[in-house]
């Protein structure tokens, strides 16, 4: 329990200094009044989810990479922490650029040699249906 007034009066004349038992009062205050907290990771997770996914996307990393670059930006730290500053924005835009057009190629590589693959099979079955005549 915390000292009533009376006792508090009877305290700070033993102190040195009457701010010291106030300031201790205080803090006993704040201390008994603060309410506990859990840590929950799925609200943690819920909270950061849409930065964790732009970043994931944007710069290419998983998750948990994701989750520290933005533990680095609150310290000050990282590939973040210029994040705001036009030269940033501009490399990503190029990075986004260069991944967008290697999709693209690697998409139209792909459709070339399913192409390919279609051609040769075609003229697989011509020259089997020519052979049984």
């Amino acid at each position: 329990d915390l000292p009533s007034p009376r006792n508090q009066r009877q305290n700070t004349a033993s102190c040195t200094r009457g701010l010291l038992c106030w300031a201790t009062r205080l803090a006993l205050l704040a201390a008994m009044s603060r309410d506990l907290t859990t840590f929950n990771r799925k609200e943690r997770d819920a909270r950061n989810r849409d930065a964790i996914d732009k970043l994931c996307t944007d710069m290419g990393c998983s998750e948990p990479v994701a989750r520290n670059f933005l533990k680095y930006q609150r310290f000050g730290i990282g590939p973040l922490a210029d994040m705001q500053s036009e030269r940033a924005k501009n490399e990503q835009r190029m990075q986004r650029a260069r991944f967008e057009r290697e999709a693209i190629q690697s998409n139209t590589a792909s459709s070339a040699q399913t192409s390919r693959a279609q051609e040769a099979k075609r003229r697989l079955q011509e020259e089997k249906e020519r052979l049984e005549r």
